[in-house]
């Protein structure tokens, strides 16, 4: 897999209208789900977000990658 991160897309995108389908757990087990997930975080990372679906990478998957803080949050 290519680990350049894709363009993302934002609020307003037509294509984030395109229905998502849904991950079976059998999916996450597999190398290519486990590379997106790290390539969420890089791209949540690189953006300074606090997450990211995987539909604004262009993969129209239902699965997002967030992070959760307990105070005080690092960005404090």
């Amino acid at each position: 897999m290519n680990d350049e991160l894709p363009e993302v897309l934002t609020l307003g995108h037509p294509k984030l209208a395109q229905p998502s389908v849904r991950v079976d757990l059998e999916d996450i087990k597999t190398d290519l789900f486990q590379e997106r997930l790290a390539l969420l975080e890089r791209g949540l990372k690189h953006y300074g977000a606090n997450g990211i679906a995987a539909p604004q990478l262009g993969w129209f998957e239902r699965y997002f990658f967030c992070l959760l803080y307990t105070s005080p949050s690092p960005r404090d």
